[in-house]
């Protein structure tokens, strides 16, 4: 489907968008969810927009009325927010599961949990595992981590950590 004004995108079997003028552009749309607003303010797919590609959640933004720039956000099969970045230079990815990565760090979508702090250059990834390795503690935040490599299970957000030997 294109988009522009008064088509629709389906991104699941309950979740449409629906493309609206704002701000005199076309790319802005409402997600309606069975047939009622999921949230009443529009979104943009933005360049992080997979749909639902890689699981439950996916990244957009969406144009509260107090900003004009967006708020990069994760939503989930129902269009509610699970995850709203803290500025607009911020950009959240979902990673697959219930895992994001986020300004705080890796975070479980479920729970809100912060699983480890964000290492950019330090991650690797199968289908079912994302692995951080996590080697500096400097800081007060940092310190609220262990150290070492953590294995999390992308479907349930559950994990374990593989003490660096020092």
């Amino acid at each position: 489907m294109e988009i522009g004004v008064g088509n629709e995108k389906w991104l699941t079997k309950d979740l449409k968008m629906v493309y609206v003028e704002h701000e005199g552009r076309t790319d802005f749309a409402y997600l309606v969810y069975k047939g009622k607003e999921a949230q009443e303010f529009p979104f943009r797919g933005g360049r992080f927009f997979h749909g639902f590609k890689y699981g439950d959640y996916c990244s957009m933004i969406m144009y509260p009325e107090e900003t004009t720039s967006g708020v990069h956000c994760i939503i989930d099969k129902e269009g509610l927010i699970m995850y709203e970045a803290k500025g607009t230079m911020s950009y959240p990815s979902y990673i697959g599961g219930v895992i994001a990565s986020t300004d705080e760090g890796i975070m479980n979508l479920k729970t809100d949990e912060i699983i480890c702090p964000k290492c950019s250059g330090n991650t690797l990834e199968s289908d079912d595992y994302y692995f951080v390795k996590h080697k500096y503690s400097y800081s007060d935040e940092l310190k609220k981590f262990k150290t070492g490599v953590y294995k999390i299970h992308k479907a349930t957000g559950q994990y374990e950590i593989f003490e660096i030997k020092k």
